[in-house]
């Protein structure tokens, strides 16, 4: 790939690494993956921001409703949704739920971006892969113990676990 040939990313294109190649039910889940993701793949996230300083990571997170979120990320779904980058969706079997996906346009620039930093960008998409194997309520639980420092605010600690 020349020169000429490399894809441009922007600020935005973040919210790819999250949603990867998966199908995400919801937004608390989408949110939970990108958290998960600072906390536990910082040097693949540092490497990718290294290579790509465009495509550094969330670092706004904060304790909210349902644990730590990140309007920044919440941005960036937006604006891939509005590039058409990312699609979501309702679920038909539940109320005020949605699910995401990369759109074709968006699964090109997430090729090209797995393309670009090979090694850091495929640990990501590993883990949003085994993420996606994991209950919500199994990820809160995880959430909630590992990090319960963003879960002062949450209107559902009571019911993850009796914390």
């Amino acid at each position: 790939m020349s020169t000429k040939d490399t894809p441009k990313f922007s600020k935005s294109d973040r919210a790819l690494m999250v949603v990867s190649d998966a199908t995400i039910y919801g937004s608390t889940r989408l949110q939970k993956y990108g958290f998960l993701l600072t906390q536990q793949y910082k040097k693949e996230m540092e490497g990718i921001a290294k290579a790509t300083p465009e495509l550094k990571f969330y670092d706004d997170w904060a304790p909210l409703w349902f644990g730590p979120f990140s309007k920044s990320l919440a941005k960036d779904i937006d604006a891939c949704m509005q590039n058409g980058l990312i699609y979501k969706e309702p679920v038909k079997l539940s109320q005020n739920s949605f699910r995401y996906g990369l759109t074709l346009k968006g699964r090109r620039k997430w090729r090209a971006m797995l393309h670009k930093s090979t090694k850091d960008i495929t640990a990501i998409h590993k883990k949003v892969m085994n993420l996606q194997k994991m209950r919500l309520e199994r990820l809160l639980e995880y959430i909630y113990y590992a990090y319960p420092e963003y879960t002062v605010n949450s209107t559902i600690r009571e019911k993850i676990s009796g914390l």
